[in-house]
């Protein structure tokens, strides 16, 4: 694959990024004004939603064979793992309804929530210097490939 095929490619994966980026920002500023049921909704399409992408993800990863392929498998699987092991707490507690409980359950729930938008962004700085890092090789593959002609 040429370079401008490979960044023409990753832009695009970018932008698909940013897009999903936007309408996430547009769900949490209409979540707070939700009523309960439309929030519970909300919620569980982020869920099903998180679940197919962490499926989607994992497939791709599996697909891999170098080395960097089998790390991203294994923090996607960890990830995937700590995920479950929240919803099926958050679940637990649900079903109690004591107040300071589920006071608890909230602090913890947005403490997660906050890590999982750290855990992104720091996955995009990543994805991004690997873009960066992929189209630098690909052109030195190019111009190598060019004076050996």
């Amino acid at each position: 694959m040429a370079t401008s095929e490979y960044a023409d490619k990753a832009s695009e994966q970018l932008r698909k990024l940013s897009e999903k980026v936007a309408k996430g920002q547009a769900e949490l500023e209409t979540a707070s004004a939700a009523d309960e049921e439309a929030l519970k909704q909300k919620v569980a399409s982020a869920k099903e939603s998180a679940k197919t992408s962490t499926a989607e993800l994992k497939a791709s990863a599996a697909q891999q064979q170098d080395e960097v392929a089998q790390w991203w498998a294994g923090v996607q699987s960890d990830w995937k793992d700590h995920v479950s092991k929240v919803h099926e707490n958050v679940e637990k507690k649900k079903a109690s309804q004591d107040a300071k409980v589920l006071e608890r359950l909230a602090e913890r729930a947005e403490k997660n929530a906050a890590d999982a938008v750290d855990f992104a962004y720091a996955a995009y700085e990543e994805a991004l210097y690997e873009v960066l890092s992929a189209i630098q090789v690909r052109s030195e593959a190019d111009a190598a490939a060019g004076d050996a002609q």
